[in-house]
């Protein structure tokens, strides 16, 4: 497991449609991630071959801040996108002192997605994702 995001740090969620690069998802004012793995025997299954432990790794990502749909440059479309028709998105999460130190990268499924409107003021979303392939860790 990592060391979980330091909010007082360069922690940016980017979001795409391919592994890289991705657009920046600002306007963010809630974000959390939990990083999970576990250890399963591989040879309940009949693979004794290679290896007896194979890791199991899950991420789950959760947030809200405010969106613009139409002068999104923001990150926020992907997410919408997927929600709604299933279209592919990869989460980058980016954190440590500097702007390149740290990353987490995985390709997820938006579990939930809502925004918003009043009739003042901004249209504000909220989105729940679930990792569902490799997780890569390291710096850029």
């Amino acid at each position: 497991m990592v060391a979980a995001p330091d909010p007082t740090t360069n922690t940016i969620l980017y979001a795409g449609t391919a592994t890289g690069p991705n657009t920046a998802v600002s306007l963010l004012n809630d974000l959390s991630v939990e990083e999970q793995s576990d250890l399963t025997e591989v040879t309940d299954f009949g693979d004794t071959w290679i290896s007896r432990l194979q890791a199991l790794q899950s991420a789950k990502f959760s947030g809200g801040g405010f969106f613009d749909y139409y002068n999104d440059a923001t990150g926020q479309t992907h997410i919408m996108n997927n929600a709604v028709s299933g279209t592919a998105l990869w989460f980058k999460l980016r954190y440590g002192a500097s702007a390149d130190d740290y990353f987490v990268n995985t390709r997820v499924m938006v579990s939930d997605f809502t925004i918003s409107t009043a009739p003042k003021g901004m249209v504000e979303f909220k989105f729940s994702a679930d990792s569902t392939g490799t997780i890569t860790h390291g710096a850029d």
